[in-house]
């Protein structure tokens, strides 16, 4: 069995429902898409588990897509906007060069991450208004100082 180009990671950024965290695993068993050609089923077993906090990006450029909590499901001790925070801080820290898209219905939330995303496309997830959104990551700043006169 060939072994895919990048490991399949899991996380469940809520860590509420332990149980659906291995449905994440059965992802890792469908066929992965190529182009148009199928490839070998991917090992479940090479699915991993981390906090997205302490995960680093893998070497070079990629896209990373993040379905965090929305916050309807979320204890009510939870701050759903100190997730969002840490998910903006992650990103910025740790996965320079990457594309990452968040799909959320919490825009409130969404003003936590801290960096601007382009596009906001709407879409539904069952019932539920989205927005997929897309973040260009880089290192550093592109503020530009003024300029002196």
């Amino acid at each position: 069995q060939r072994e895919p180009a990048h490991p399949i990671r899991v996380e469940r950024l809520d860590g509420l429902r332990e149980k659906e965290a291995t449905l994440n695993r059965k992802v890792a068993s469908l066929k992965q898409r190529s182009g148009d050609a199928m490839r070998e089923p991917v090992d479940p077993s090479l699915a991993e588990r981390h906090a997205f906090a302490d995960l680093g990006a893998p070497d070079g450029a990629g896209v990373l897509i993040i379905n965090p909590p929305y916050g309807e499901r979320m204890d009510q001790d939870a701050d759903i906007n100190a997730v969002y925070k840490m998910i903006g801080d992650t990103l910025k820290k740790k996965w320079a060069g990457w594309t990452a898209w968040v799909i959320t219905s919490n825009m409130e939330a969404a003003k936590h991450v801290k960096l601007t995303p382009k596009p906001k496309i709407k879409l539904y997830n069952g019932s539920l208004d989205c927005r997929f959104l897309r973040y260009e990551l880089y290192a550093g700043s592109r503020r530009r100082d003024p300029v002196e006169v």
